[in-house]
């Protein structure tokens, strides 16, 4: 998304970073050929850059604050079960707040402190 000029970017998108606008145009970025496939991406970023642009930004409005996020697994705590051939399950995967290598917890947590004004 567009950060406006009273927005701060919470999660910046890299100037490496590039958008794809419809899912036809995304089939050369899977080709088999890894060489191509990167060079496809490589050209996909020059073609439809997103700099300046972020995945999450936050700002005051009124008398209150936003966060806007166009990433909402992250914001959750997401446990994925398969149930084998004897009815047990077991979690074959994790997302977001569940994954303990990353730091979504703790990113939930801050955006939470600031939304309810224990941040500045």
């Amino acid at each position: 998304m567009t950060v406006p000029a009273r927005a701060v970017a919470l999660l910046p998108l890299s100037a490496t970073t590039g958008e794809i606008p419809t899912g036809k145009a995304t089939q050369p970025l899977h080709d088999p050929d890894p060489a191509k496939a990167g060079a496809n991406r490589e050209a996909a970023v020059r073609k439809w850059p997103v700099r300046g642009r972020a995945m999450a930004i936050a700002l005051p409005l009124g008398r209150g604050r936003v966060v806007i996020s166009g990433e909402a697994g992250m914001l959750t705590a997401q446990v994925f079960k398969e149930t084998d051939k004897n009815g047990a399950e077991e979690i074959v995967g994790r997302m977001g707040m569940d994954v303990p290598e990353n730091d979504d917890r703790q990113y939930v947590l801050n955006l939470l402190h600031w939304l309810s004004g224990a941040l500045k």
